[in-house]
């Protein structure tokens, strides 16, 4: 079993929700079980190598202040995977952002190489897939949601697996917040709290506005096209004559520049399918959706026919729309049916409820 407790030191309001698991209180194997449970939304985890778990440590300790998740991880050296069917049973939504206190990982981030080292922050997003190897570690992890950075910066796709140096002064102050963030949790209220993660979230923005993923040859005109780019492409992924020649047509360019500004995200064409995907996922597992048929996502995101989206779709996730419809269904059900008595104190359910 965790160790499941609220924080205690809050002086008046509600205590924040916190969940710890410790390999010195209920053994190694059981501490690892447990906690590869609680984040199976998230990654599929392995020990690494040459691991024996009757010896591996385990800590984690997590709150959540409404908004976000915070928590600290302390762990032996283990392997994670995001691949498209955990992101599509899952249906999360989120960015992690990871501050390395020790340790780090290298592997892949949505098919790029990346490699973190102790004192780096790196960003994650939970809609692409991951594949990484980490030595024994200990790290400060924020789980954001898309629509509460959204809030602070225009192009949060742009976010997507940077590095921010812990050499860099806006890395430093972050860190040190986060770290404080989680060494005060505990004493905070739910309102203080909440205003606090919603302040995490501006300074996320500070820090992390001026990296992009794309265009990056330094040239700051390049990189605001291709957003401009990325943003007529979002806006009209309904519309089934979206074609490259469409974009070069309404924004006035060649078709030259703009294949040359998408070749290292695999091309315009593969990019305008994987966001009619992405925006397709979403829709079928937001419970804002659920009064939307899978046939009208499917026709809303630009797919011509059923058919075509639902082959698309299980190509790519793993799973077919209505799998993923239905798990999602099957999750809220799931959250209704507890009374928010025991699944307010899962892990797993405040990931699927962050918004």
């Amino acid at each position: 079993m965790t160790d499941r407790e609220a924080g205690q030191g809050a002086l008046g309001g509600q205590p924040v929700p916190n969940i710890s698991i410790s390999s010195a209180s209920i053994g190694c194997k059981t501490a690892y079980e447990t906690w590869r449970e609680s984040v199976a939304d998230v990654f599929n985890t392995r020990p690494g190598e040459r691991t024996n778990l009757g010896e591996f440590p385990l800590e984690m300790s997590t709150f959540h202040p409404g908004p976000l998740v915070l928590g600290r991880f302390a762990s032996g050296a283990q392997e994670f995977e995001r691949n498209n069917r955990t992101i599509a049973s899952g249906g999360l939504d989120h960015f992690l952002f990871q501050l390395y206190e020790r340790g780090g990982f290298c592997g892949l981030a949505d098919g790029a190489d990346i490699r973190v080292c102790a004192g780096d922050i790196c960003i994650l997003d939970l809609t692409r897939t991951l594949d990484t190897r980490a030595t024994d570690f200990q790290n400060v992890t924020l789980i954001v949601p898309r629509s509460l950075l959204e809030s602070f910066i225009d192009d949060v796709d742009a976010l997507s697996g940077v590095v921010l140096a812990g050499d860099e002064p806006l890395t430093r102050m972050l860190a040190r917040h986060m770290r404080s963030l989680h060494c005060e949790m505990a004493r905070m209220s739910q309102d203080e709290a909440e205003a606090a993660a919603r302040a995490s979230a501006a300074l996320i923005a500070v820090a992390a506005q001026r990296h992009a993923r794309y265009g990056s040859t330094g040239s700051e005109p390049l990189v605001s096209r291709f957003r401009a780019i990325v943003a007529h492409i979002d806006a009209n992924l309904h519309d089934v004559a979206l074609t490259p020649r469409s974009i070069c047509e309404d924004l006035g360019m060649s078709r030259a520049s703009l294949y040359r500004m998408f070749a290292s995200v695999g091309g315009v064409s593969e990019f305008i399918r994987i966001r009619r995907l992405e925006a397709a996922i979403r829709l079928l597992v937001s419970s804002a959706s659920m009064h939307l048929g899978i046939a009208e996502i499917a026709f809303g995101c630009g797919f011509k026919t059923l058919s075509s989206f639902s082959k698309t779709f299980r190509n790519h996730f793993g799973l077919s729309p209505s799998e993923v419809r239905q798990s999602a269904c099957e999750n809220a059900l799931s959250d209704c049916r507890t009374g928010g008595i025991v699944g307010k104190a899962d892990f797993a359910y405040w990931l699927r409820t962050l918004d």
